[in-house]
């Protein structure tokens, strides 16, 4: 690799990390200030089943919305 091309993704990385701020922030926060009431084991469950959940529904919805002729594996 070169140094052009680490320098570009590092690049890349360090001004796409506000995107993901912005956009996930809210959602986490959310998510956190919901579980301020819920008990200890219920806090437990949530944060053990619910990302695996959400990232399959993103991933679902995002083949959804690609043409057939994108593939991703």
């Amino acid at each position: 690799m070169t140094m052009a091309l680490l320098i570009a993704a590092f690049l890349m990385g360090f001004f796409g990390s506000p995107h993901c701020l912005g956009m996930c922030g809210g959602i986490v926060t959310a998510f956190g200030l919901s579980m301020k009431e819920a008990s200890p084991a219920k806090k437990r469950g949530l944060i053990a089943t619910e990302p695996p959940r959400l990232y399959r529904r993103v991933i679902y919805l995002s083949q959804a919305a690609m043409p057939d002729r994108v593939k991703l594996s």
